[in-house]
């Protein structure tokens, strides 16, 4: 029968000779013991240690979490947009290539500019991601936005109209995510 040893007693006690016949394989041992002793003496240093790089990995998780979500919010809004894009050239009674095409002609450069006014009101997108959408630069979506907040301010009928247009707009949408919603359930 094996005898037992009590934990403790082995604690306490010399460690005893190792048992084998290579002097080689005795000292790779002793060295183990020697480290575990060591590591038992700095365990707090140890699990300082531990700590930090799991804190390290855990924050790179996150970052790494965080720009998936970015990226694919960006990637929702962009889809928002080209939505909006639809929903603003019915009732502005145009179509989406108009909005996005490059005429300058005065009636289609009102309604790009409405277009603009409306997606930063709605979405709250970013101008870059609304110049995507009707494929101009940033800073003509900038200028556009100006325009009709200046004239929105100064028309009190223009102001409703476009008060209108929004809601409309809106409701629409609110409409087509409800059946979303249902169709996914």
């Amino acid at each position: 029968m094996a005898r037992q040893i009590d934990f403790i007693d082995a604690l306490t006690s010399p460690p005893a000779p190792f048992l084998t016949d290579d002097p080689q394989s005795d000292e790779v041992l002793s060295n183990l013991l020697t480290a575990s002793d060591v590591a038992l003496q700095h365990s707090e240093a140890t699990v300082h240690q531990l700590a930090a790089a799991t804190q390290r990995r855990v924050q790179e998780i996150q970052q790494n979490i965080r720009r998936r979500l970015a990226r694919d919010k960006a990637e929702i809004t962009a889809q928002q947009i080209a939505l909006l894009v639809e929903r603003v050239a019915c009732p502005l009674r145009t179509n989406t290539a108009a909005l996005r095409g490059d005429s300058r002609r005065l009636h289609v450069a009102f309604q790009r500019q409405v277009t603009v006014y409306l997606y930063r009101r709605i979405s709250g997108a970013s101008y870059l991601t609304i110049a995507m959408a009707v494929n101009h630069d940033h800073s003509t979506c900038i200028h556009s936005f100006q325009t009709i907040a200046c004239r929105v301010t100064g028309d009190p009928a223009f102001r409703e109209f476009i008060d209108q247009l929004e809601t409309q707009i809106t409701n629409t949408m609110a409409g087509n995510n409800g059946a979303a919603a249902e169709a996914a359930a």
